[in-house]
């Protein structure tokens, strides 16, 4: 979810933002990303986890507000 809406404005405009997922990232079914937010390399996100922040490379993000909670030491790229 890219946007939200100014509510402190009458209309409650759209405010537009942008999402970047980085490489080898898995976002489970029902997770919510929000605007402006970073999913670095090497990251799950758990089935309706709610990331509002940027996370950090190589964890696995849970929960509502999304905590890393396990680390990924090695990750198997095919190649």
């Amino acid at each position: 979810c890219a946007g939200t809406h100014q509510f402190q404005v009458s209309g409650f405009p759209l405010v537009k933002g942008e999402i970047t997922v980085a490489d080898h990232v898995w976002i489970a079914t029902e997770a919510f990303i929000g605007p402006n937010v970073e999913i670095a390399p090497h990251v799950v996100i758990g089935a309706r986890a709610v990331v509002t922040r940027s996370t950090q490379a190589h964890a696995v993000y849970v929960g509502n507000p999304a905590r890393a909670v396990k680390g990924i030491d090695q990750v198997a790229i095919p190649g």
